[in-house]
């Protein structure tokens, strides 16, 4: 559909949910790229990577683990 024969209204709310989804492919691909989940938390295998693992308290860890599903 051409956006430019769209009522104002409409394209302003088409373009805006456009640039919402080219965003979130962006921040996805920014977290994968830093080894976070998509809730941008760090994954164990990153923190391990790192060597951060080891300086985290039993519940930090239960806690990456149960976020990093």
């Amino acid at each position: 559909a051409d956006v430019q024969a769209l009522p104002v209204a409409e394209r302003r709310a088409t373009l805006l949910a456009q640039r919402k989804a080219e965003l979130q492919k962006l921040i996805s691909m920014y977290y994968a790229m830093r080894g976070w989940n998509s809730l941008g938390v760090p994954t164990v295998a990153t923190l391990q990577r790192l060597g951060l693992w080891q300086y985290l308290n039993t519940a930090t860890r239960e806690k990456l683990v149960e976020l990093n599903g």
